[in-house]
């Protein structure tokens, strides 16, 4: 029961986070934050791994997962630069590609 509690106020404390946060960037962005989920998604490429990712300053983006993100789980505290754009519908909210320089920031991942 308190893991759960816990993960419950984890959860509103970064929802508090992402509503104050500031809005997604564009361009070329560093991005330093926490995984929330990873999914798989099948594209004409075959199956991609995707990834949330909230970011320090509140905004979250989605994108593919790279390689050297394998040990990452959710929760994993991660960075990597990308381009982003920002979406349509959710100022806050963005997608990011080609990740590079990406690396887990997590002791217990390394």
């Amino acid at each position: 029961k308190y893991a759960q509690e816990k993960q419950e106020s984890e959860r509103e404390k970064r929802d508090a986070a992402h509503e104050a946060g500031e809005d997604a960037p564009e361009g070329r962005v560093v991005i330093t934050g926490t995984v929330l989920a990873f999914k798989w998604q099948s594209s004409h490429f075959g199956d991609v791994l995707k990834m949330l990712v909230q970011d320090d300053r509140g905004f979250r983006v989605w994108g593919s997962a790279p390689k050297s993100l394998d040990d990452a789980e959710r929760e994993s505290r991660i960075t990597f630069t990308a381009p982003v754009t920002a979406s349509d519908k959710d100022a806050k909210f963005g997608f990011f590609k080609r990740p590079t320089k990406a690396e887990c920031l997590d002791e217990k991942a390394a």
